[in-house]
């Protein structure tokens, strides 16, 4: 069963406590690294939608001079 837990930056499920979600995601060809991604996503296991998080979400984040 699944929950639209969208709306609130979450590093894990709501509604099952995974911590794998499916995202969208860009990567840069150059390094194979991800360049950008959406924040709209998905429980891997329950399916869930859920709000991805950034690390503007982080609750210890902290600005710096490169922001």
């Amino acid at each position: 069963m699944s929950i639209n837990a969208k709306g609130i930056p979450t590093a894990e499920c709501v509604n099952c406590g995974e911590r794998w979600f499916l995202v969208p995601v860009v990567f840069d060809p150059d390094t194979y690294m991800p360049a950008m991604w959406g924040t709209n996503a998905r429980c891997y296991s329950c399916k869930s939608p859920v709000t991805a998080p950034t690390p503007l979400d982080h609750p210890d984040y902290e600005p710096t001079i490169f922001d």
